[in-house]
């Protein structure tokens, strides 16, 4: 029916039916409200990356939860209507599992279950899953602004809701007892959004005043990418609730992880001005400040996990949102500072330089470049340049550690670092847990150094090769700040000052590295993978988010902290002794992988050729040394892949066994095999570049034959390696090699 020959009415009456289940739903626990919308529902799609969403005043409640702390699906009375959130667009339309039967069912209850439905942006999922009830969709075309007086149910992503005068439509809509249908996805949004926070999300505009919001994050799938639904959502997925069960102070520690874990998402999601759970959370922490404050102080060694310090994690949450971003004059010191970063050693009597202290920091090269002072936790410090440098794009960071929040108990603040933008002559900054200063240079930055000025900070070890001489190095080495930083133009290593105190050849050392990141890069230039040009700078982290060690693109490598002292030991680096040193070579290997050779199953395979490429060139160990690939070994190993099929998911699976692929051509045709054709895939025109994984190993099979000047296609397909038929058939007229001792 044409939207224009609808009219606008008033609500029908409930029927009976239904008002005697609400009369009923009412003397039920609020977990009850979820019934209705479960029916024959125990599986539904997971499309994409599906979102939390958070769940936490009276009238809201969480109707799929894949995790006790998370809901992917969500209700709410609100006014005299209903609204169901879904954590992602996709879910509005998808037909797997039962997922038309929830949708069925949403429509039913937050229509109000009417017979007849006037419904705007019903999809063909909908529809489907309509079809097996005795109630009717009655389609309105046309703008659902215009549509909106004459319907009682308003299909529609939060996406879409672009202006306030829209969102104010549907909180009218709905207050005046209409039924609301959406979705939307958190961390999409602040992808595409940089520098907006998550309150100004369209849908967490209108939703968080019915007690829902959209959170960052994804919800993982249970099978088959679908969510496997319980006939009882967790309680733990609504925060409001989880909070009362907190202060009860009787949970169960999985029970206890749980309801923090909700509640902690809610404060990060409204933030704490609009929150409705702060004034509950503050009364309830009041109690044993001192207690939480004695367990930051220490946490940097014993840790804190939401099975046991819940109440303890959330402080630390509603500090992060009330304090770590507070304006510099407002900045207080947090008590976990001492334990990590760590405390400034002055000497007795000494105090804190309230006098300009005078830095040049070369600025030729973009990215951090540290100016060799440090904040004192909780301090102002003044930051003075040039009137001309006011909006060059400088930016003042305190602070290196940039790794997020560990994925089990919590060593650190879950975020350490602050930047000020350099807008002035002079800038302020703060930060609660203190840090090394750096200055972030952006890209074409036309001038090749910069003065700064330090008010109120301190000196902190700096060495550059190649510019700090010895006996200002017996001075530096000695200077007060925790942290210190050694660098050569393309690397740097941030370290607790106390590895370098007695350090007596900063320069031996950071000459070895600077050997290292040239030489991998002579194998394949960092350029040439995309990545930025700037230092690329070890961390070592109290704790580690993912993996061991690991290398984002656009942070610092992440190490443990305690194989720090292996980095600044160059008997040890050249030994390879210590057990952790291979992982520094492996993390540094990643930033020059190409994808064009890196196909399925490699990310952890090709990075080794860097690994062993420096190990060879640089320590004088070659890969039979450096990790036992003999030529026995690998021979053996290669028979026994052979003789089980040489199934490829299991070569994908282990690393090493991929590698010694790798490692049998290096020692058949040397290192120059490598080096020539990475050069060759490094002036392939953009349209001959491999794309898709067929592509790359095809390729792969063609250059490295052609480079070695044999066939290795039946070598490929003794590995199981899969190639085309006409990509060997394209080998076929060189000699066929095998290692040496293949029968």
């Amino acid at each position: 029916m044409p939207i224009n020959h609808l009219p606008t009415r008033a609500r029908p009456s409930i029927p009976l039916w239904f008002s005697a289940f609400a009369a009923l739903a009412l003397a039920l626990p609020a977990l009850a409200q979820h019934q209705p919308l479960l029916t024959d529902v125990e599986s539904i799609a997971a499309p994409g990356l599906p979102g939390p969403v958070a769940v936490f005043r009276e009238g809201a409640f969480a109707v799929v939860t894949p995790e006790p702390a998370q809901a992917v699906v969500a209700a709410t009375e609100w006014g005299k209507g209903r609204v169901v959130v879904f954590g992602h667009g996709g879910m509005l339309t998808a037909t797997s599992g039962d997922s038309t039967t929830l949708l069925a069912n949403a429509a039913h209850w937050a229509a109000g279950g009417r017979d007849e439905i006037r419904v705007w942006g019903a999809s063909a999922a909908l529809q489907r899953g309509v079809d097996r009830y005795g109630y009717e969709l009655l389609a309105a075309d046309g703008d659902w602004r215009e549509a909106l007086p004459a319907l009682d149910l308003l299909v529609l992503d939060t996406h879409q809701l672009k202006t306030e005068a829209d969102r104010e439509l549907v909180r009218e809509f709905v207050a005046g007892g209409g039924g609301w249908m959406t979705a939307g996805l958190a961390w999409g949004w602040l992808q595409l959004n940089p520098g907006k926070t998550i309150h100004e999300h369209p849908g967490n505009l209108v939703l968080t005043e019915m007690g829902l919001a959209f959170a960052d994050g994804t919800v993982a799938e249970d099978e088959g990418d679908r969510y496997i639904v319980d006939a009882e959502p967790s309680r733990w997925a609504h925060a409001g609730q989880s909070l009362d069960a907190l202060a009860e102070d009787e949970l169960e520690p999985d029970e206890q992880a749980a309801a923090g874990a909700s509640v902690a998402a809610v404060l990060r999601t409204l933030g704490a001005g609009a929150n409705p759970l702060s004034a509950q959370l503050d009364a309830l922490l009041s109690g044993d400040a001192a207690s939480y404050d004695e367990l930051f102080r220490n946490m940097h060694a014993k840790g804190l996990t939401w099975k046991q310090h819940a109440l303890a994690r959330l402080a630390i949450e509603r500090f992060m949102i009330e304090s770590f971003d507070a304006p510099p004059m407002e900045v207080v010191k947090h008590p976990s500072a001492d334990g990590f970063p760590g405390i400034i050693e002055l000497a007795e009597g000494e105090m804190i330089d309230r006098w300009p202290h005078l830095v040049r920091v070369d600025t030729t090269i973009p990215g951090w470049r540290c100016t060799g002072m440090y904040a004192p936790a909780g301090s102002v410090v003044a930051v003075s340049v040039d009137a001309g440098l006011a909006d060059a794009g400088l930016v003042v960071q305190i602070g290196a550690h940039m790794d997020p929040e560990s994925r089990g108990e919590l060593n650190r603040l879950p975020r350490v670092v602050r930047r000020f933008d350099i807008t002035s002559e002079s800038t302020l900054i703060a930060n609660s847990v203190g840090g090394l200063i750096y200055l972030d240079v952006p890209k074409g930055f036309e001038l090749d150094s910069v003065d700064l000025a330090f008010s109120s900070a301190v000196t902190a070890p700096l060495f550059t090769l190649g510019v700090t001489t010895p006996e200002q190095w017996d001075e530096q080495r000695l200077a007060p700040g925790p942290w210190a930083e050694l660098e050569t133009r393309d690397f740097a290593l941030t370290v607790p000052s106390a590895l370098v105190r007695q350090l007596d050849d900063p320069a031996a050392l950071m000459e070895f590295w600077a050997e290292v990141v040239r030489t991998q890069g002579s194998l394949e230039p960092r350029k040439a993978t995309g990545l930025p040009d700037r230092q690329a700078r070890f961390v070592p982290d109290v704790s580690v988010s993912w993996g061991y060690m690991y290398a984002p693109a656009h942070r610092p490598l992440t190490v443990p902290l305690h194989t720090a002292k292996n980095m600044v030991d160059i008997d040890v680096l050249r030994a390879q002794e210590g057990g952790n040193v291979w992982g520094f070579f492996h993390e540094l290997g990643h930033w020059h992988q190409n994808a064009m050779w890196t196909f399925g199953g490699t990310g952890e395979v090709t990075v080794n050729i860097f690994t062993l490429y420096a190990l060879d060139k640089v320590c004088g160990l070659p890969p039979a040394e450096a990790r036992g690939f003999t030529h026995e070994k690998m021979l053996s190993d290669m028979r026994a892949h052979v003789e089980a099929g040489s199934p490829f998911d299991e070569w994908k699976r282990k690393a090493f066994l991929a590698l010694t692929m790798y490692v049998q051509l290096q020692q058949a045709f040397g290192w120059e095999l490598y080096e020539d054709v990475f050069a060759e895939y490094r002036s392939l025109a953009q349209a001959d570049r491999p794309k898709t994984d067929d592509e790359k190993r095809d390729q792969w099979l063609v250059r490295t034959s052609r480079t070695a000047g044999v066939n290795l296609g039946p070598f490929f397909e003794a590995w199981g390696v899969p190639t085309s038929e006409e990509a060997r058939a394209s080998v076929d007229d060189l000699a066929v090699w095998m290692p040496e001792g293949w029968d």
